[in-house]
């Protein structure tokens, strides 16, 4: 049985797992033919696998940008951010855009799935530092809104008290 790339469980376990918590199979998208569960894991994966590793280099580069004197900042960042991070990131987000299509979230258009719950963060980190322009992506934007918006979303914030992206580091 193949192992899924970022884990030690078997894939066909791992897709089990996922379903455990959601009996009612409220998050699972609505394919008949059982494709949903690989896109979705396959979305998940990419936030994990692709999307979240080159947004730890941009906080890394943007944490050490701060700490570095002010004459020399360009030379430890600069090509490094503009010349690889900043277009593998609008590369990523442009994939994003068109994987999302007209639906309102990723799966399907009703509810939200394990994919939409693992690219609100990074997506939120790349919104609330400012590090690229938004306006370029409305589908993921018109995303994010909805994502916020869910009763369930206001109500963990309101239980964990939120969460600023932009401060830290």
């Amino acid at each position: 049985m193949p192992l899924h790339p970022q884990d030690l469980l078997p894939q066909p376990i791992r897709l089990a797992q996922s379903s455990r918590y959601d009996t009612a199979g409220k998050f699972k998208g609505d394919d008949e033919e059982g494709l949903d569960a690989i896109r979705d894991e396959g979305l998940t994966s990419f936030a994990n696998a692709s999307l979240l590793p080159t947004l730890i280099q941009y906080l890394f580069l943007d944490i050490i940008t701060q700490q570095t004197p002010f004459f020399t900042r360009p030379l430890v960042t600069g090509a490094a951010i503009s010349g690889f991070i900043q277009p593998e990131m609008n590369k990523m987000l442009a994939y994003l855009e068109e994987e999302l299509g007209d639906r309102a979230f990723f799966m399907d258009d009703k509810d939200p799935g394990k994919a939409d719950f693992m690219l609100e963060f990074p997506f939120a980190l790349i919104s609330q530092r400012k590090w690229g322009n938004l306006s370029e992506y409305p589908k993921l934007k018109r995303w994010s809104e909805a994502c916020c918006a869910r009763p369930a979303w206001k109500e963990s914030l309101r239980k964990g008290i939120g969460y600023n992206l932009a401060s830290f580091g």
